[in-house]
């Protein structure tokens, strides 16, 4: 079958903002209803996050 679309997204984030949204969900893990930060990350974003240096 011939393809008609592909989507991708992701979240690029630098290794601070990344640390600063890890520290926010380990602040809130019952709202995301999980038991650790690596769960929520997978959950809700699985594969979608690409950090970059700050150079980039």
């Amino acid at each position: 079958e011939p393809v008609e679309s592909v989507l991708f997204r992701e979240l690029q984030v630098d290794e601070e903002y990344f640390a600063a949204l890890k520290d926010a969900i380990a602040d809130d893990l019952d709202l995301f209803n999980a038991d650790n930060v690596s769960e929520v990350l997978s959950k809700y974003l699985g594969s979608s996050i690409r950090v970059t240096d700050t150079d980039d």
